[in-house]
């Protein structure tokens, strides 16, 4: 039987294990997620979704100026919630993955 102490290691573990599959899955690391976020927030008033196209025309301009496939990186948004711009601003938080 797991002691208190254990069961809470074992948890956590549990739980680190998820945020790192998050996080590879994504292809990106927390201080690109932060940049990526930020060059959306810059490009919407607001918080309004009534500029987004529907798609994912911004995080596409955002990954070619930094030098990433654009394609890989759309499908592991949209798997991840983010089918557009707007839906990876409001979809994608690094918080929950810390």
């Amino acid at each position: 039987m797991l002691s208190d102490e254990e069961r809470r290691a074992a948890k956590n573990a549990y739980k680190q294990r998820g945020r790192d599959e998050m996080w590879a899955r994504l292809g990106l690391n927390a201080g690109q997620l932060a940049d990526l976020l930020e060059h959306l927030e810059d490009h919407f008033d607001d918080d309004s979704a009534d500029d987004c196209d529907g798609e994912l025309t911004l995080t596409r301009e955002w990954a070619l100026r930094e030098g990433l496939r654009p394609a890989p990186l759309e499908d592991r948004l949209r798997e991840l919630g983010g089918g557009c711009d707007c839906e990876v601003l409001a979809n994608l938080d690094p918080a929950d993955w810390v």
